[in-house]
């Protein structure tokens, strides 16, 4: 009896740990054909300028509390809001958007829509089109047409 509880409780924590992994990112963008400068000069760009504001330290302590590591993209504009990358340049992990919820969100938060996942993979896209060549910008419309595709399978479902 004790054998078979413990070969269950070792199936369960270990399928539960690649669920959550593998789901638990908001999307998974284009990472052909990196060059070895492109993510240090995003993050670069894309930095956290004000790190002494008190807000803004509780937003960085709020995603290194996430379970996975990511580096954080800082946009100012349009909207405003910090976006985790993880996956050594593949996910985007995490979001903080204080007009969707004052707190870190990943994939698998209900808070997050589908069409808002869209937009963030959409705005992350975009600045790595400034970095690949053609093949890779084929590929990550590619990505970007699937997620899109289905974001309006599940809208078409729900109506």
């Amino acid at each position: 009896m004790k054998l078979f509880l413990t070969i269950t409780t070792a199936l369960i924590l270990f399928s539960c740990y690649g669920v959550n992994e593998k789901n638990s990112y908001i999307a998974i963008i284009s990472s052909c054909c990196n060059s070895d400068t492109m993510w240090p000069e995003i993050y670069e760009k894309y930095k956290i300028k004000d790190v002494e504001n008190p807000l803004i330290k509780e937003i960085i302590s709020d995603f290194e509390r996430q379970p996975f590591s990511s580096t954080i993209i800082y946009f100012e504009e349009g909207p405003e809001e910090y976006i985790g990358i993880g996956g050594e340049g593949s996910l985007v992990r995490y979001v903080y958007n204080k007009n969707i919820r004052p707190y870190v969100l990943d994939g698998l938060s209900t808070e997050l829509s589908d069409s808002e996942k869209v937009r963030i993979t959409s705005r992350i896209n975009a600045i790595l089109f400034n970095y690949f060549n053609e093949d890779s910008r084929h590929e990550a419309i590619i990505l970007l047409n699937i997620q899109c595709d289905e974001y309006l399978e599940k809208n078409k479902e729900k109506n």
